[in-house]
């Protein structure tokens, strides 16, 4: 949405403004490669925000333990068995 925002304003611009060209490549050079960039590592990242630990998974390599522990109703019903 912000590639969006960024491009329809640099279109704005206008054609006579000195050295136009150059601010419309330089703005969709850096919304392709922001693109390209944050959507390859959101994989990655949501793996290692998202990492439900069971007692038998790991943390992905290089990662000592998740940022964010999502739970869910089988987590809180294995919480209670245990304190059982």
């Amino acid at each position: 949405m912000k590639g969006a925002i960024a491009y329809g304003l640099v279109l704005r611009v206008n054609s006579n403004f000195a050295n136009r060209e150059i601010i419309v490549t330089t703005a969709v050079t850096l919304i392709i490669a922001t693109t390209i960039i944050f959507g390859s590592t959101s994989g990655f990242m949501a793996r290692v925000l998202l990492n439900k630990q069971d007692e038998n998974q790991t943390a992905p390599k290089g990662v000592k333990e998740p940022l964010l522990i999502v739970t869910g109703k089988d987590t809180k019903k294995k919480q209670k068995q245990n304190a059982e």
